[in-house]
């Protein structure tokens, strides 16, 4: 992991550091992915409230994204459709939802070394498409 120690960071090393630490936690806010989701079982997880999207559906969501991230930075033409971020899988055991977790924390690690490998000129090259802007914009 990056270590938030010098100015002389360059801004996709800093991204990168603020990315593994919304995951992982050392952010500003003191929150973090890992540490709001690992008590959570699956009736909680599942559980909507009040018409509300539930943690599960966020976790998806949130994930869904950076899985699609993950792919056009290997190089994969991605699939990812909004109509499709919120189709949450029905998770049939506490074990399935708990490699649900583990697989986003991974990906979470994955997007931040991806991104601390990117140099600034990269950051603000298009990604993938010029519809959908610049990396950066889409990191962030």
């Amino acid at each position: 992991m990056i270590q938030p120690s010098a100015p002389s960071l360059s801004f996709a090393r800093q991204l990168s550091l603020q990315l593994h630490q919304v995951y992982f936690g050392g952010n500003w806010s003191g929150v973090s992915i890992e540490e709001t989701i690992k008590d959570i079982r699956l009736p909680q997880a599942i559980q909507q409230h009040g018409g509300l999207n539930s943690i599960a559906a966020l976790l998806f969501h949130m994930d869904y994204y950076v899985r699609v991230q993950i792919d056009v930075f290997e190089g994969k033409e991605p699939d990812a459709h909004d109509r499709f971020s919120f189709d949450v899988p029905d998770f049939q055991s506490e074990q399935a939802w708990s490699d649900f977790v583990n697989q986003c924390l991974n990906n979470g690690k994955s997007i931040s070394e991806i991104v601390a490998g990117l140099s600034d000129h990269q950051l603000h090259d298009i990604f993938w498409k010029e519809k959908y802007g610049s990396t950066v914009r889409n990191i962030i």
